[in-house]
C-alpha cells in the first residue's frame, strides 16, 4: 500500500512509532556489540579466602568451603544487559583466581596474555584480599600486591604511550572525576585508571583475636593505603556460616539479633560493589545499602573517594586539610603508619625463607607421574637444544657483525689515507 504523496508508508513510515522502534533497537544491538567484556583479577596471600570470597559473589546462598585454588584458575560470571526483552545480550566477566605463590604472581605478570593487558585495563578489576585472621600479614600482602599491579600497569600503559595513545590519561582522568572531583585530596590520591579493592576477610576472627588499639592502627592503616591508591576498602566476616549471618566467637553470640546480621549485610554490599565495578564500571553512582563505616572497632567499608587523609590522620602529628602537598608526603605518612603497624604486629617470616628446604613440586615423588614426567623430561631437553641452537646462532651472528664492523672501519681509513695522497699530489 502506498500513500496519495507516493511515499512509504506502515511501519516504515520516517516519525511513526514503529520506525522510532526499530531504529532504537538497532543502536541497542550496536550498542551491546562494542561492550567489552569484564575482567576481573583475584590476588591474595594463600589461605586469605580467595576461593571463598568468589564462591560467595557467584553463589550468594551456597556456604560449601571451596577447594584451595592451585596456580590459577578461571571461572566467569554472565548478568543480563541494561535493555528489555529475553534476547538481550548477556555481560559476561572472565574471572580469574590467582594463587599466593609470590613466583607465580611475578611470572604471571611478566606474561602478555592473561593479566591486566591492553586488551584488558579497560574494563579490569582487581580484588586484593587479606587474612585480617593474621594482622602481620595483612600490610605486606596489601603492598606487595599493589605494587604487582602498579607495575604491571605501568608497563601495560608504556604500550600505549609508545603508539601516541592518551588511553592511560583517559582512564586516570576518568576514575579522578566520578571518585575525587570535588575532593580535597584529588591531587594527593595516585589513581591507576582501574577498580581496586581491598577485602579484608575473616573479620569476626580478628576482631576478638585483637585488642582494640590493634584494630584502630591495623584499621587506620588499611585505610591510608587505600585513599592513597583510589581503592575500595571493606571488612568481610562469617563466610563460611550458614546464610552468610553467623559470628564466631563468644562475643558475636552475645552482640544480639541486629549485630548478627552485619555479616550478610556486609556480604551484599561487597557483592553489589564487586557487580558494580565489574558490569557497570565507574560511570554510574554506586548503589550500596550502607553507609560508609569507619569505626575501626567494627567491621569497615568505604567505598573509593569517601575517606580523607585529614580523617585517617598521621601516628605523629595531627593532619588539617592542605596539610599534604605532594605525593611524598603521602608516602611518607603512609611508611609512619606501616611502621606502628609492624610494631604491633612484627612480620613473621618471609616467604623466601620459608620456601627454603622445601621439594619443588615437579620433584616430589608424591607427585610423581610417569608418563607426564618422561612428556616434560622430552620437552625441557628439546628446549635445552634450541636454547644452545638459538645461542650459538646469536654468537655466528654477533661475530659477522664484529668483523663486517672492523672491514668496515679499515675500508673506511684506507679511503681516507687515499685521499690525503691525492690532496697532496695535486698541491706539489
Amino acid at each position: 500500500m502506498s500513500s496519495s504523496t507516493g511515499g512509504p508508508t506502515g511501519i516504515y513510515t520516517p516519525g511513526s512509532i514503529w520506525a522510532k522502534a526499530i531504529e532504537q533497537s538497532k543502536q541497542q544491538k550496536k550498542a551491546d556489540s562494542s561492550k567489552d567484556d569484564a575482567y576481573v583479577y583475584i590476588l591474595g596471600a594463600k589461605g586469605s579466602g580467595k576461593s571463598t570470597v568468589l564462591n560467595r559473589f557467584l553463589y550468594p546462598t551456597q556456604v560449601e568451603v571451596p577447594k584451595p585454588s592451585q596456580c590459577l584458575e578461571y571461572t566467569f560470571a554472565r548478568k543480563p544487559g541494561s535493555s528489555f526483552g529475553p534476547g538481550d545480550r548477556k555481560e559476561l566477566a572472565h574471572i580469574w583466581e590467582v594463587s599466593g605463590s609470590d613466583a607465580f604472581a611475578q611470572q604471571l605478570a611478566q606474561g602478555s596474555q592473561i593479566f591486566l593487558t591492553y586488551r584488558q585495563v579497560t574494563t579490569a578489576v582487581v580484588v586484593i584480599v587479606l587474612d585480617l585472621s593474621q594482622p602481620s600479614s595483612v600490610i605486606p600482602t596489601a603492598l606487595q600486591c599493589l605494587d604487582l599491579v602498579q607495575r604491571k600497569l605501568a608497563a601495560t600503559y608504556t604500550l600505549f604511550e609508545r603508539k601516541g595513545l592518551q588511553l592511560p590519561e583517559q582512564l586516570r582522568v576518568r576514575q579522578r572525576t566520578k571518585l575525587l572531583s570535588q575532593h580535597e585530596d584529588k591531587d594527593l590520591v595516585a589513581l591507576s585508571g582501574i577498580s581496586i579493592v581491598l577485602a579484608g576477610t575473616k573479620w569476626d576472627g580478628f576482631r576478638d583475636s585483637v585488642e582494640a588499639e590493634g584494630q584502630r592502627v591495623l584499621g587506620r592503616c588499611l585505610r591510608w593505603i587505600a585513599h592513597a591508591h583510589g581503592a575500595h576498602l571493606l571488612y568481610l566476616g562469617g563466610l563460611q556460616a550458614a546464610g552468610g549471618q553467623g559470628m564466631g566467637g563468644a562475643a558475636g553470640a552475645a552482640a544480639g539479633a541486629q549485630q548478627q546480621l552485619q555479616p550478610q549485610q556486609l556480604l551484599d554490599n561487597f557483592c553489589r560493589l564487586l557487580s558494580h565495578v565489574t558490569f557497570v564500571g565507574m560511570d554510574r553512582k554506586m548503589p550500596l545499602k550502607l553507609q560508609p563505616q569507619f569505626d575501626h572497632l567494627g567491621p569497615l567499608m568505604i567505598p573509593a573517594g569517601s575517606d580523607k587523609f585529614s580523617s585517617i590522620g598521621s601516628p605523629q602529628v595531627q593532619l588539617t586539610p592542605g596539610a599534604l602537598k605532594a605525593a611524598a608526603d603521602v608516602a611518607a605518612v603512609q611508611q609512619q603508619w606501616v611502621a606502628v603497624v609492624h610494631g604491633l604486629f612484627p612480620p613473621g617470616p618471609g616467604k623466601a625463607q620459608e620456601q627454603q628446604g622445601k621439594v619443588p613440586p615437579q620433584l616430589d615423588a608424591r607427585y610423581r607421574e610417569e608418563d607426564v614426567d618422561t612428556a616434560r623430561a622430552r620437552r625441557e631437553a628439546a628446549l635445552e637444544a634450541y636454547r644452545r641452537e638459538m645461542e650459538a646462532i646469536h654468537r655466528q651472528e654477533t661475530a659477522a657483525r664484529k668483523q663486517k664492523a672492523a672491514a668496515a672501519a679499515a675500508g673506511g681509513a684506507g679511503q681516507g689515507q687515499q685521499q690525503q695522497q691525492a690532496v697532496a699530489r695535486r698541491a706539489r
